[in-house]
């Protein structure tokens, strides 16, 4: 177990290595700003994904390996939807947003307009990064849990090959911005794999519901994102030193209208009962909550 850990940490650990590989062919600047997408797009999981982790974490260890299977997928398939209902809107707002998160956090000194159009070029194909690695903190809980750790090392190989292909491929047609791209692709597919192993594995009932679930969740971000997407967007580069604080402002604005929003579209799609009893917890007349 410790040793199959240790060549999953590994390949991890060698994964960005693929873009410093290919990004000097597109100029200077290019690896500076894929290490600052990274940051920002891994700053959501680490906060809110890496907290639902630890939550369900304990629960995964006492019933997971055959012990209690109905616990284990429960416990499971409600994780998923919570951290799915969290990261969409999250995704959306990076996505919006990337210029002004950018510019707000990073440009000072040396980090001028140019290098934050660069980076934020490079971070609007990464926020469906920010989805898949909140699936996967609980995915690759809940497998070592069970243990099956086995799999996600064949799975982490995989990940490690759709990406070197997709870093090859997707710059073609995109540019720089295909090395985002191409770890998005890779990201999405490992979560949807280890997604429907552990589906398959506990033998997960209502399967049909569960997946008609996510679906909507992300059609509900996909109609916020689209409703405020050109009311957001900010040229960084055409305009003449934006004060930070009020881009800032903006941003805050933005998330609350995209939060309204992703709401409102949430409740139209028939989500209401997902959100108050799971999301909100309110109690049902009948006792469910």
């Amino acid at each position: 177990m410790a040793g199959i850990l240790v060549l999953i940490e590994l390949i991890n650990r060698s994964y960005f290595m693929i873009d410093r590989y290919f990004a000097p062919q597109f100029g200077e600047g290019v690896i500076s700003g894929l290490n600052y997408s990274q940051v920002l797009v891994q700053l959501p999981d680490a906060v809110i994904g890496f907290a639902i982790g630890a939550v369900v974490f304990p629960i995964f260890s006492r019933s997971g390996g055959g012990r209690n299977r109905e616990v284990f997928a429960d416990t499971y398939r409600k994780a998923i939807t919570t951290a799915v209902f969290f990261a969409v809107p999250l995704a959306a707002f990076f996505f919006v947003n990337a210029d002004s998160i950018v510019y707000v956090i990073f440009h000072r000194g040396e980090f001028d307009a140019q290098s934050v159009e660069l980076t934020a070029s490079l971070l609007r194909p990464y926020t469906p990064t920010i989805i898949a690695l909140f699936l996967v903190s609980t995915s690759i809980r809940a497998c070592y849990a069970g243990g099956w750790s086995t799999i996600v090392l064949v799975l982490t190989v995989m990940l490690f090959i759709v990406k070197f292909a997709g870093s090859a491929l997707l710059p073609i047609w995109l540019g720089y911005p295909g090395l985002t791209a191409a770890t998005s692709v890779a990201q999405v597919c490992f979560a949807l794999a280890l997604l429907a192993y552990i589906m398959v594995r506990t033998r997960m009932e209502r399967k049909k519901e569960f997946l008609w679930l996510l679906a909507r969740i992300l059609v509900a971000g996909v109609l916020a994102l689209a409703v405020c997407y050109r009311f957001a967007r900010i040229d960084i580069a055409g305009s003449i030193a934006p004060d930070q604080l009020d881009l800032l402002m903006d941003l805050v604005i933005s998330a609350a209208v995209l939060g309204i929003t992703y709401l409102i579209m949430a409740y139209a799609i028939g989500l209401r009962n997902f959100i108050d009893t799971k999301i909100l917890r309110i109690r049902r007349p009948n006792g469910e909550v």
